[in-house]
């Protein structure tokens, strides 16, 4: 979670057998998000993982320079924002509809300026990271785009059940196969 090996106090919960207990594991893993490395790691994930550096060359098109800069630092204020306001769940940052809002994407988004602090989106619009400018203007080709819609319905759809352990338990792999035509 630190991008580097377990640290002292963490080995130490490790060697004294401590971690077999939710509740520790839940304190220490709270205790690694409140280390200032988290936040670096944190985002270099996400920026991996949503293709941020292949913004770089969409300028064009109807988009500024400024305007893809604004994307991505948007992204990692949101990312920032999940991780520490969110309750580090996965399901707030596929289904909160906040942005930040500057000039340049005030236009993108049909919404004020707002200096680049927390917007509120309306969440029939947009809800999560990857209805944010920058993942739709990475991902602008349909195909690349379903995959990623996908998770955001499976995750809404878990959120309107109340839980994402009631969704899983209804969506077993045998389950999944048996949809496929595959015997369980």
């Amino acid at each position: 979670m630190l991008g580097g090996p377990p640290d002292q106090l963490l080995g130490d919960a490790a060697a004294a057998g401590k971690l077999g207990s939710p509740a520790e594991r839940a304190s220490q893993a709270g205790r690694l998000f409140d280390q200032a490395g988290f936040n670096d790691v944190a985002r270099r994930f996400h920026a991996l993982w949503l293709g941020l550096d292949g913004l770089a060359g969409r300028g064009g098109n109807g988009l500024t320079q400024a305007q893809v800069d604004s994307m991505r630092l948007e992204t990692m204020k949101f990312i920032d924002y999940v991780f520490k306001e969110g309750a580090h769940k996965v399901s707030a940052l596929l289904t909160v509809p906040i942005g930040f809002v500057d000039a340049n994407l005030a236009p993108i988004y049909g919404l004020p300026d707002s200096n680049g602090q927390l917007t509120q989106f309306s969440p029939v619009q947009r809800a999560g990271v990857l209805t944010l400018a920058s993942t739709l203007a990475r991902y602008n080709n349909p195909t690349q785009r379903g995959c990623l819609c996908g998770i955001v319905s499976y995750v809404s759809r878990c959120r309107r059940r109340r839980t994402a352990s009631t969704c899983a338990s209804r969506s077993t792999p045998a389950k999944r196969g048996a949809m496929h035509g595959k015997k369980p």
